[in-house]
């Protein structure tokens, strides 16, 4: 179901679907042989695509959130977001950015962590795969260091 969700997400989001109100049902706008080109088969593609289409800070969020193992709260997010040139993202906007993620169905609200996690294990990937990788060194380093910090003298473990 989580593919065919993407898939039509997809067509949607290029035009190629659309809900025609007047008359309660759906409409393409492509002919078969276009319809092929529009969808990917790659689900991670399909939803690298979405990620593109979401705020930089919403990618950003994702992308921090995809090289955690575990669910994290808002105030370890805030830290891990955190970097030298964007220091503007607080606990509220971060707490609204989880929401929006939500929204989109990226992430859902997890009773047992009480955090926000991926809904599937290809968003979790996609939003891997979606930092370039001249800066995942720099963010995985970054991300190294304020764990460490954060972790001297807790006995909470990140794995």
């Amino acid at each position: 179901i989580f593919c065919v969700m993407q898939a039509l997400e997809e067509l949607v989001r290029k035009n190629a679907l659309y809900y025609d109100i007047m008359c309660f049902e759906w409409r393409w706008t492509v002919d078969k042989v276009e319809l092929a080109n529009q969808v990917s088969a790659d689900v991670v593609e399909t939803i690298k695509d979405k990620i593109k289409g979401l705020s930089t800070d919403i990618q950003r969020l994702l992308s921090v959130m995809a090289f955690i193992p575990q669910s994290v709260g808002v105030p370890v997010l805030k830290e891990l977001l955190m970097n030298d040139e964007d220091n503007s993202l607080d606990e509220n906007k971060i707490a609204s950015l989880l929401k929006e993620a939500s929204e989109d169905g990226m992430l859902m609200w997890s009773t047992e962590s009480r955090n926000y996690v991926f809904s599937h294990d290809r968003i979790r990937e996609a939003s891997r795969e979606y930092v370039v990788e001249e800066d995942r060194d720099k963010m995985l380093r970054h991300m190294a260091d304020v764990l460490q910090r954060l972790g001297k003298g807790s006995k909470m473990e990140w794995c």
